[in-house]
């Protein structure tokens, strides 16, 4: 670089796991470099691209997607020392991609003295603090933590909590009285298969897209100081974010018009039927396409961005709910389940600062104001994890019952019908389960098998076996939504304080489903 005399890094990778993020991190980069005359710096195009910049080293400071390693030669270019600035360090490794990285670079698949990590995250989780953090006696703590309390109270960023409202459901549910005493046995399981019977009513879309258009209308028409105002559904795939915005654009079309707004829908391309199959003449929907998105069909995400756009409104379900930067972002309206590090992350787009933008507001159809701040109260000011001993004996049956899973194809991406007739439900069922309590109390995990992949295996057997015996009890049911109530509002008040961080207990324990019956939460 002009003006440095032998630079200490040879290589400066900047790395990110989202096309997006890759996106706002190049521009912030380049911004902040161009002033001080330093060009010395490249974006990736692909694998094969990586790799030319990677050997030729034209350039010493290179901006990429982890996921473009994966793709990379044999060929091992061994540099004397590389930083790796990672930002969202929370999911971004611990995989086989961070082995073919290392290996690339220093010809170890181990990480090396030769790499200096700088990760960032804004929710540290188990795995990123076991490979980041800093170990004090028996915690594990971050390097350094700027925490979200303090950049709240400096104005770094706003206060997403400071307007917080819940809305539930008011439904009428009649039962045949042939099901009436099962579903009390049931308790929690039919409970909660009656609310996501509600949730996803048709009905009940409708009163929510009603109300999203009536309560943005009402936000858009108080924004002031030259503040454009911008809104964001989150809603749980893909299919679901097509209905709402037929629904919302109905409700559209009835507003008078010097109050009416568009709406796009940003998502990764799907068959919308599940009648499409690989290698039929069906073409997957796209948010790309002109059926969709109308007249902003070519660029739905920079119309949104456009402050001068006629777009207030984007519907999502994974694409922008992390890593999306939008300082015009201040309204959410949520109809998903949110839990810990996801909900921190989704209702952290609201955090951006903009000229004239004073607070943000979030409307809730699914989470109860105390599961909120649950979530929140684990990454407000400083996360730490247990630096738990891993005995010998205990590790030894992790690791081995990790290769037995692996060898079943648990650690493939393939249905559990097929696992389970090769190794029967019951027997496949308790070794998940003790593999997740082993990775709980050593807080690690196999290499062969993430602790991620078993959960959601377990998930799937538990729900499976759920759904086959609440599908009769739910046909015993009517379910029909009257109208919304709102059930709490204001702002969201986390205390103070050290976080212990335990996500793999809760995660655990939430798969346990108890037999008494609960209070209805809001849907």
């Amino acid at each position: 670089m002009p003006g440095c005399r032998d630079p200490y890094y040879d290589l400066i990778v900047v790395l990110s796991d989202r096309i997006l993020l890759e996106d706002q991190l190049a521009d912030a980069i380049t911004s902040f470099l161009s002033p001080h005359k330093i060009f010395d710096c490249v974006r990736s195009k692909s694998s094969s691209d990586l790799s030319k910049l990677l050997v030729g080293l034209k350039f010493r400071i290179v901006i990429t997607t982890i996921q473009k390693f994966l793709g990379l030669s044999d060929q091992i270019q061994v540099y004397r020392a590389v930083a790796i600035i990672v930002d969202e360090a929370h999911r971004s490794h611990g995989k086989s991609l961070t082995r073919k990285l290392h290996r690339f670079l220093t010809g170890e698949s181990r990480q090396s003295r030769r790499i200096t990590y700088f990760s960032f995250t804004c929710t540290p989780n188990a795995n990123s603090l076991e490979m980041f953090g800093v170990r004090r006696d028996d915690t594990i703590a971050p390097f350094y933590t700027y925490s979200m309390k303090e950049a709240v109270e400096d104005r770094v960023i706003l206060d997403v909590l400071g307007d917080y409202t819940t809305v539930t459901a008011v439904a009428s549910v009649s039962v045949r009285a042939e099901a009436r005493e099962k579903i009390v046995e049931r308790g929690f399981e039919a409970t909660r298969a009656l609310f996501e019977e509600t949730s996803s009513a048709r009905c009940g879309m409708e009163q929510k897209a009603k109300f999203v258009v009536s309560h943005l209308v009402r936000k858009l028409q108080k924004a002031g100081n030259g503040f454009c105002a911008k809104a964001m559904l989150v809603v749980p795939n893909r299919p679901t974010i097509l209905e709402y915005k037929l629904l919302i654009e109905k409700e559209i079309e009835l507003l008078p018009a010097g109050q009416r707004f568009a709406v796009v829908a940003c998502f990764a391309p799907f068959f919308a039927s599940e009648r499409c199959e690989a290698g039929s003449d069906a073409r997957p929907t796209s948010e790309r396409d002109e059926r969709v998105n109308g007249v902003y069909h070519k660029d739905a995400l920079g119309a949104f961005k456009d402050p001068g756009s006629m777009v207030k409104l984007v519907v999502v379900a994974d694409k922008l709910r992390t890593g999306f930067d939008e300082p015009m972002l201040s309204i959410m309206y949520i109809d998903r389940k949110l839990s810990g590090e996801g909900a921190v992350q989704t209702i952290g787009r609201l955090s951006r600062i903009a000229s004239g933008k004073t607070q943000v507001c979030v409307v809730d159809f699914v989470n109860s104001r105390s599961e909120i701040v649950e979530a929140f109260r684990g990454y407000w000011g400083t996360t730490t994890l247990s630096a738990l001993r891993r005995p010998p004996v205990e590790k030894a049956e992790l690791d081995s019952l990790a290769s037995y899973l692996n060898s079943v194809g648990v650690a493939r991406s393939e249905g559990s019908e097929g696992l389970e007739k090769r190794v029967g439900r019951s027997h496949l069922e308790a070794c998940l389960l003790r593999y997740c309590e082993l990775c709980d109390r050593l807080q690690t995990e196999s290499g062969e098998l993430s602790y991620r992949r078993a959960m959601a295996a377990l998930k799937q057997l538990e729900c499976k076996r759920a759904s086959r015996a609440m599908g009769e009890l739910i046909e015993c049911v009517n379910v029909s939504v009257l109208g919304l109530r709102v059930n709490g509002s204001g702002k969201l008040c986390i205390g103070e304080g050290t976080h212990e961080l335990k996500i793999r207990k809760q995660t655990l324990q939430a798969l346990k489903f108890s037999s008494s019956p609960k209070i209805v939460a809001p849907v």
